[in-house]
């Protein structure tokens, strides 16, 4: 989406932690495994995923093209900044966002 990835690791660690203490935070208490563990886990497996969706979206393979979004399904509303999907009537309705 355009951000560096300090930013988004960054970000990563403030949502998990506000959603720790403000969703979950009603159930139990904040755990360091919920708070350190799994966002240092999920950013660089999502750095990962996104590095291998990426290179197989540039593959001239059709079926190698197709698995970039098994990998990373987000890809198919998410593009660019923009959030997408299409109606019955095959139209496309994109909305965009200033990040």
């Amino acid at each position: 989406m355009g951000y560096d990835r300090a930013a988004s690791s960054l970000a990563s660690f403030e949502l998990s932690v506000l959603f720790e203490y403000t969703v979950e935070g009603w159930m139990q208490s904040p755990s360091i495994t919920d708070l350190i563990v799994t966002p240092g886990l999920g950013v660089p497996l999502g750095i990962a995923l996104e590095e291998t969706s990426n290179l197989l979206e540039k593959s001239d393979s059709q079926f190698m093209r197709g698995l970039s979004y098994v990998v990373n399904p987000a890809k198919i509303v998410i593009r660019d900044g923009q959030l997408s999907w299409s109606t019955v009537l095959s139209r496309t309705i994109t909305f965009q966002f200033s990040w």
